[in-house]
C-alpha cells in the first residue's frame, strides 16, 4: 500500500526524533512533545460563554460529552462535532 509523501516525511521525521509512541507517553509528556513540535498550537485557551456537561445515549450506556458555547454564538444554531 502506497503512503502520501508528505505523510511519508512527516512519519520519518517523527521516527528521527526517537521519542516512544504517544499511546506510551504520559499525557504530560504528549502534550510537551506536542508544544514542542508545533509552538503555534500552544495559547492561552479561548474564551467560552458556557461549558456544558452532558450525557448522550450510546450502544454500550451513556457517553459523556462537553459542550462548549461561544462567546459570540448569538441565537441561531451553532456547528456540531461528531
Amino acid at each position: 500500500m502506497s503512503i502520501d509523501p508528505e505523510a511519508r516525511a512527516y512519519l520519518e521525521a517523527t521516527a528521527l526524533l526517537g521519542l516512544p509512541p504517544i499511546w506510551e507517553q504520559s499525557p504530560e509528556e504528549a502534550r510537551r512533545v506536542v508544544n514542542m513540535r508545533y509552538p503555534g498550537l500552544a495559547g492561552p485557551p479561548e474564551e467560552v460563554a458556557r461549558v456544558e456537561e452532558l450525557l448522550v445515549p450510546g450502544p454500550a450506556g451513556p457517553i459523556p460529552i462537553r459542550v462548549y458555547t461561544p462567546i459570540s454564538a448569538g441565537s441561531g444554531p451553532l456547528p456540531a462535532l461528531a
